[in-house]
């Protein structure tokens, strides 16, 4: 009789609080959760976050130090018991190798995650990572490629630039035409890096303390492109000029942010974009699209579910559009990537072909300054691309040798 008259009774009482509460509207989760800086969190996701999770308490780990102090990321992330992390693309693949992230591939096949709203190649990408498993997910990318001014080529009769075109047959092609091809890299470092990822070559190894610049394979990188220099085939332009917009250079190498420029200041003239050359071996790959972060969920999470809302909230149109056309690059999303119609079949170039992992970029400071003098005195004429490539390798190497 009483446990019948309780069980009227909190019949009685449930009714009268109405429909019931979601469970997530009840919780008040504490994620911690590893981020550049807190500052740049806040301006980055802090008012639509809060807006979408206000029972969320979010506490913010800077991941600077262990990017600043090349810590190890498996050892960091578990010392500091994330529950999230954006992990960045230099430390994904240690992250990963070390089982420091937990495989997503389950919470997506659970929750129903589109996997095909996300671009093809960034979503092939991620998974290359993983050896074809996803332990992350990017909200933005970034790429480069090669613009053209189609006018020109029309003008003099020269045929279009194409897809799958080694860096000789570009600089020959540039060549032919006025102007040149326009660089906004802020030294021929960075071009000579770029082109050497595009073709699976590294300058130096940090990790093994090995040094590859005096081979066939990056010999014949320096000498197209110092002989291009000389020809007035490449331009180290400011990073605050566009001389392609106003005509001034055939073609231009840009990238995400410069394409936005491009976008704001349509140009007067016909242009099209193609994929940035590779090695002829490589045709059809691209090691040109990057992600700077993957959102992934920490293997000792204390809170793997609600990390994983957090992840697919940033993953959805909702976020992205908040987002649309910032600094951090184009959206992983299909239906955000761009809303320019016009445009949408040239930037096709952004994200095609068969992404390669990239190399991680580690190398020592005093490197770009070598590199670039050695450039300098081999367009100037004052030493030969083998005996400059070599006596840099040697270089290189006595430094190594007098670290360890």
């Amino acid at each position: 009789m009483v446990n019948s008259l309780v069980l009227t009774f909190l019949l009685i009482l449930s009714g009268c609080t109405g429909a019931a509460v979601s469970p997530d509207k009840v919780k008040s989760p504490i994620l911690r959760v590893g981020y550049l800086s807190e500052d740049h969190f806040e301006q980055r996701f802090g008012n639509i976050v809060s807006l979408e999770f206000p029972n969320y308490r979010l506490e913010i780990v800077p991941i600077k130090d262990m990017i600043r102090n090349r810590l190890p990321a498996g050892e960091w992330v578990e010392s500091n018991r994330l529950d999230l992390i954006y992990a960045p693309s230099s430390s994904f693949k240690d992250l990963i190798d070390s089982g420091s992230l937990v495989e997503l591939d389950t919470y997506m096949k659970r929750d129903s995650f589109l996997e095909d709203a996300v671009i093809p190649s960034v979503m092939k990408l991620t998974r290359a990572y993983g050896n074809g498993n996803v332990y992350g997910l990017p909200t933005n990318f970034d790429s480069k490629v090669i613009v053209y001014n189609q006018d020109q080529f029309d003008r003099l009769k020269v045929p279009y630039l194409t897809d799958g075109m080694t860096w000789p047959e570009l600089f020959n092609v540039i060549q032919r035409l006025d102007g040149g091809l326009s660089v906004h890299s802020s030294s021929p470092f960075h071009l000579l890096a770029l082109m050497g990822q595009s073709e699976q070559l590294q300058m130096m190894n940090a990790q093994n303390q090995s040094v590859t610049l005096n081979n066939p394979a990056w010999n014949k990188l320096w000498d197209i492109t110092a002989s291009a220099v000389k020809n007035g085939g490449i331009y180290f332009d400011d990073v605050n000029e566009n001389p392609f917009l106003t005509g001034e250079r055939a073609a231009a190498l840009i990238s995400y942010d410069e394409y936005k420029v491009l976008e704001q200041n349509a140009p007067s003239f016909k242009w099209d974009m193609v994929m940035l050359p590779t090695a002829a071996s490589l045709q059809g790959k691209t090691t040109s699209i990057t992600a700077d972060g993957y959102w992934a969920i920490p293997a000792g999470s204390s809170n793997p579910d609600e990390a994983w809302k957090l992840i697919q909230f940033f993953m959805s149109d909702k976020a992205a559009k908040w987002g649309y056309r910032s600094i951090y690059g184009f959206s992983t999303l299909v239906q955000q990537f761009s809303l320019n119609a016009e445009n949408n079949g040239r930037l096709e170039a952004f994200y095609r072909g068969d992404p390669l992992v990239p190399f991680a970029q580690d190398w020592p400071d005093y490197l770009l300054g070598l590199v670039n003098d050695l450039f300098a005195k081999i367009v100037e004429g004052s030493i030969s691309v083998d005996t400059g490539l070599q006596e840099l390798q040697e270089s290189i190497t006595q430094r190594l040798n007098e670290v360890t």
